[in-house]
């Protein structure tokens, strides 16, 4: 089967790309077991994930019939997924089979071989992590609760591998093609530093000193109108170092080095 809540809710059928329709509890449900994976959800935790309000008197018998339509839904074959497990439920998935999974995994692998100096081998395997989001985490998911507490780790993920990534082709020399790019980012998400010391540094290294130095006096101002702050102390030393030429316009990627038991992530928390 496959999982996926890295966007809206997908579970396709055994042997096939048929997406498995939910009515909306079903799929609450469903998410906050994908969100636990081969681990028991205790049965408050999925009554607290299905209602915002105060649930039903009858929450527990409500959310065991929400169990059996969710069974119902899947094929013959994939019934025994999800399992009733003392004090709860849990959903069984195999390596491979749920996108966060998929993606956590090869998150460190990309970390291992950027620190190897890898840089290549780190935005390969980056670009192809970031290619399983389909949207905002949850998209389809009406609970309260799972937009609350869930969403804003699952996005810090994705951003954290995308900074990561853009290092990466930094690395690599793809400064130019970065700069569109990296200015959305950085309108989208304005007081996230480490993606406009990014920006700075592609401008600068395309040549664009001037729009460079731009760049970092106008994140100085938003951070000084907004939070009140100076930036950090690592924008201020880039922004000496282009002020000074102590910045190299151009890197030459490392050779990397053999890697061997990299770790597998088996679930997101």
């Amino acid at each position: 089967m496959g999982f996926g809540i890295l966007g809206s809710l997908q579970v396709t059928a055994e042997g096939t790309s048929t997406l498995i329709e939910l009515p909306p509890k079903p799929r609450i449900l469903m998410a906050r077991l994908l969100l636990s994976a081969n681990r028991i959800v205790p049965l408050p935790a999925l009554i607290d994930a299905l209602w915002d309000e105060p649930p039903p008197r009858t929450a527990r018998l409500t959310t065991m019939g929400y169990v059996k339509h969710l069974r119902q839904s899947l094929t013959d074959s994939a019934k025994s997924r999800i399992v009733t497990a003392e004090p709860g439920y849990k959903v069984v998935v195999a390596d491979g089979e749920l996108d966060v999974a998929v993606f956590g995994q090869l998150h460190e692998e990309a970390a291992t071989s950027a620190d190897a100096g890898d840089w290549d081998t780190a935005a390969r395997t980056l670009h192809a992590a970031l290619r399983l989001w389909r949207g905002s985490p949850l998209l389809d998911i009406p609970s309260g609760q799972l937009q609350r507490e869930e969403v804003p780790a699952l996005t810090e993920m994705w951003l954290q591998a995308l900074e990561l990534r853009v290092d990466a082709d930094l690395q690599i020399g793809r400064h130019e093609r970065l700069i569109p790019e990296l200015r959305k980012l950085t309108c989208t998400y304005p007081l996230r530093e480490k993606l406009h010391g990014q920006l700075m540094t592609a401008q600068y290294r395309s040549g664009r000193q001037a729009e460079a130095l731009d760049s970092y006096r106008r994140v100085r101002e938003l951070l000084a109108e907004e939070l009140g702050i100076m930036p950090s102390r690592e924008l201020q030393e880039l922004h000496q170092r282009m002020l000074t030429g102590g910045l190299a316009t151009h890197v030459t990627p490392r050779a990397a080095r053999p890697q061997s038991g990299i770790k597998r992530r088996q679930a997101i928390r």
